[in-house]
């Protein structure tokens, strides 16, 4: 007598061309049966790897909207010691899936821009400044340095803004992966007038990962 193959039947396999799986913790591979048992056939299977963007500078929906051609940001950092970095508060970028970039441990790209505006607070007059940024896993405490401390940026009470490619950033043992941190930092030149410094909204990583890895 035959029976359905949608019901489960003792000592009867179920033949409808469905592929097992199985994983070693860093990618899948299908499963092959013969006279010698189940085991992986060694045909890698490629993991899915998704892009990913991320604003470094998003700006609150209450003030977030701007006239064309206007610029805003994320808050000010300030700076009160002379040839001190003093750093800005940490951006975590955390998307619901994570994984490595490129799904390496090291060597990964990623691409963007970063715009910081910076400005003399009170009514000081020009003032060298200059700027850093670092990043890093979310889950890692050592940073790595992502833009070295920039030359000598004259600043007013006007706001100027400087605007930093990043065209092919390796990643490294500290930043490798999503959800990852950044933050910038930056020194003035005078002990006794304070630069502010803030990353401007446009500012945004772009790069693939793989989840799961």
């Amino acid at each position: 007598m035959a029976y359905p193959e949608t019901r489960g039947q003792p000592g009867k396999t179920e033949n409808l061309g469905k592929i097992a799986y199985a994983g070693d913790n860093t990618q899948f591979y299908p499963l092959l049966a013969n006279t010698a048992g189940g085991g992986g056939s060694g045909r890698l299977v490629v993991a899915q790897r998704e892009p990913f963007l991320a604003w470094l500078g998003p700006s609150a929906l209450s003030g977030g909207m701007v006239a064309a051609g206007s610029i805003t940001g994320s808050g000010t950092t300030v700076s009160g010691a002379a040839d001190t970095t003093v750093w800005g508060t940490t951006v975590t970028y955390a998307p619901l899936r994570s994984g490595q970039i490129d799904g390496l441990a090291t060597g990964g790209v990623v691409y963007g821009s970063l715009t910081i505006g910076l400005k003399v607070a009170g009514t000081a007059g020009t003032i060298d400044a200059k700027v850093t940024a670092r990043i890093k896993n979310n889950a890692n405490t050592t940073w790595t340095t992502a833009l070295t401390l920039t030359g000598v940026i004259g600043c007013t009470t006007a706001e100027v803004y400087k605007t930093y490619d990043i065209p092919a950033l390796l990643t490294d043992a500290n930043f490798n992966a999503i959800p990852f941190d950044f933050a910038i930092g930056h020194q003035s030149a005078s002990a006794a007038t304070t630069v502010n410094a803030r990353i401007i909204s446009t500012s945004f990583i772009i790069g693939d990962f793989e989840p799961n890895t």
